[in-house]
């Protein structure tokens, strides 16, 4: 009985559906990442691409995809400045 079950989970994954499902869990995360951030006044500075819609996406996926490139950019650039 539990070999059935396996062989029927097995068939119902197709590429297709890992696909969609990762890329529907990828929307939701996007839609929940904007619904919950604070809004802050005009005069602070934005961290990241900017403040707009395409921004936000931009900002989105390199945070999940480039996460270590983008502190280490961040780490470069903050040893740049030269202290006073």
């Amino acid at each position: 009985m539990a070999g059935s079950l396996h062989a029927q989970i097995t068939e119902s994954l197709t590429p297709g559906r890992v696909f969609g499902s990762l890329f529907f869990v990828f929307v939701g995360l996007l839609v929940l990442d904007h619904i919950s951030k604070p809004t802050y006044p005009e005069n602070i500075p934005v961290v990241g691409y900017g403040k707009g819609t395409l921004a936000r996406i931009k900002n989105f996926y390199y945070y999940i995809f480039r996460y270590r490139d983008w502190v280490i950019e961040g780490y470069h650039k903050v040893r740049a400045i030269p202290r006073h």
